[in-house]
């Protein structure tokens, strides 16, 4: 993947479309580690997984980024957000 990833962002940019670019990368729910479900993967230090409502079936990373979020120096944050803010959020950016 970041291979490919690498690809896309030298492409945009030898183009000069970078600038206009928001790179977003999320999951859609939490590991599965069942492997009787085909799941190996671990939640740590999360309860639950996929399918579940704790918080390891929900808490997961997202990483976002644009030439258009104006930041001095990379950061991260530790804050919880919802499905529900990336759109406020990305058309903020535009």
């Amino acid at each position: 993947m970041d291979e490919s990833v690498g690809s896309v962002f030298n492409a945009l940019h030898q183009r000069d479309m970078l600038k206009n670019t928001i790179f977003l990368f999320v999951s859609d729910n939490g590991g599965q580690i069942n492997p009787a479900h085909g799941g190996y993967g671990s939640n740590y230090p999360f309860r639950g997984n996929k399918m579940t409502y704790w918080e390891g079936g929900i808490h997961l990373p997202a990483i976002i980024w644009s030439p258009l979020l104006n930041l001095d120096k990379p950061r991260v944050s530790h804050q919880l957000m919802h499905v529900s803010d990336w759109l406020p959020t990305l058309y903020k950016l535009i």
